[in-house]
């Protein structure tokens, strides 16, 4: 929308003497942001207060009546912070958050491990225990346990990832610097071929599987290409129908 100079000053004269900037954006057919940068080119600043001040009382009486920060910040559309700190700008003490969450035992910690060893998925293990399942992965990424090992998807090292399988690497393999991703696990499809040529594949470099399916990662139904390749089909010499193709120096 485009504004005459006269409604330019107007707005900006509306929301220097405290005009509500939505009300404001709402008389004019523009939106708040509009508002505030019509105001800051004219060099008027404005706090935005998503609490009135006149309403700091209040908030502190509500808080005092029992209401958690987080219910008082719904109502104002801020963050228990904000609520935090005007209850104690009007002189208001803030309760305790509660008492702190208590780690694991050493019979529990002990517990968790073994059922990790024997396979026991996290979901289950922090049901077994009454916990949320982040604080059995938080406890296994301390004791230098991954904690992706055991899942829905992780099957004899493996996994399964957008159809095609992952297999974990370890940082000293020879091709780790040019394969692993940053979580530690390379497809099981490139690295056979990357294996079966003796060097890491480059980034345009891509396996099709010959027969389409992504979990047979046998050499044999790999082929190295160049680039995107499409499903279903395959590279053949036109002549003895021979699937040993690769690309050849002109000249």
């Amino acid at each position: 929308m485009v504004l005459e100079p006269e409604q330019r000053a107007a707005i900006v004269r509306e929301f220097a003497r405290g005009d509500d900037p939505d009300d404001v954006a709402s008389r004019y057919g523009i939106t708040r942001q509009h508002v505030y940068r019509l105001s800051s080119k004219e060099g008027v600043h404005r706090r935005r207060r998503k609490v009135p001040l006149e309403d700091h009382a209040r908030v502190a009486q509500r808080y005092e009546g029992g209401e958690t920060l987080a219910e008082i910040g719904a109502t104002y559309g801020c963050c228990e912070v904000t609520i935090r700190t005007i209850v104690r700008g009007v002189g208001s003490p803030t309760r305790s958050p509660g008492p702190r969450r208590k780690s694991f035992s050493e019979e529990q910690k002990q517990q968790i491990l073994a059922w990790r060893e024997q396979s026991v998925p996290q979901e289950e293990i922090a049901r077994r225990m009454g916990v949320h399942q982040t604080r059995v992965s938080r406890y296994l990424i301390s004791v230098g346990k991954t904690a992706r090992l055991y899942g829905s998807r992780y099957k004899n090292g493996r996994i399964q990832v957008g159809g095609y399988i992952f297999v974990r690497m370890e940082w000293d393999h020879p091709f780790a610097s040019a394969m692993r991703n940053s979580g530690g696990y390379v497809s099981e499809h490139r690295l056979v071929m990357a294996e079966a040529l003796g060097r890491p594949l480059k980034r345009h470099e891509t396996v099709h599987h010959v027969n389409g399916d992504r979990h047979d990662n046998a050499l044999t139904n790999l082929q190295l290409r160049f680039g995107n390749h499409g499903k279903g089909v395959v590279l053949k010499c036109g002549d003895c129908g021979s699937a040993n193709v690769e690309a050849q120096p002109l000249g």
